[in-house]
């Protein structure tokens, strides 16, 4: 229901991303940060893009979500390193956007507005993968949302980072043949 409501709106909001991390810092972050208007402190939250990439939903998810309270960061991974075919410079690509993961996560929590506050991770279809596969090696994530997504296993072996998983809820449909 969430997404059918923001897909009505968004055609009206189409704010693109902008690079939000400081030049030395390496993979750069970009995306569209929302920011309550609210009293902080604010829990953050990171959304992260299907394999169609960069939409503008996902900025108009980050307002609706900073209106609830939260801190919210859309990220588009693919302006570093866009997506490829080969299943070898997947493999290269998959550790660069797990590491613009981490740089999104660090850069929220840098902000005054979040400081304190657990960081939430937000994946849809590729994004979900990325989300479950480097939220156990980041300190300070306090939950994972995977819309349609699933396991990567082509970096990190699922059973190795399963020690220090955090809360998981997954939205996924019988009809879905792909994933």
């Amino acid at each position: 229901l969430l997404m059918f409501v923001i897909a009505l709106t968004a055609s009206a909001y189409s704010q693109e991303p902008t690079q939000l991390t400081k030049s030395g810092v390496s993979p750069s972050v970009w995306g569209v940060l929302e920011i309550p208007h609210s009293q902080p402190p604010h829990p953050g939250i990171v959304i992260l893009h299907g394999s169609r990439g960069w939409r503008a939903e996902y900025a108009h998810l980050a307002r609706v979500l900073a209106d609830s309270g939260y801190v919210a960061l859309a990220v588009s991974h693919f302006v570093e390193v866009p997506p490829e075919t080969s299943r070898a410079r997947t493999s290269q690509n998959w550790r660069t956007w797990q590491d613009i993961v981490r740089n999104a996560v660090a850069f929220l929590q840098s902000l005054p507005v979040t400081r304190g506050c657990k960081v939430g991770l937000i994946g849809f279809s590729h994004g979900a993968f990325l989300a479950i596969s480097v939220a156990s090696s980041i300190p300070g994530i306090g939950a994972v949302v995977d819309y349609y997504g699933g396991v990567n296993t082509i970096v990190t072996p699922f059973n190795d980072q399963l020690n220090k998983f955090p809360p998981l809820i997954i939205f996924h449909g019988d009809a879905d043949t792909i994933v």
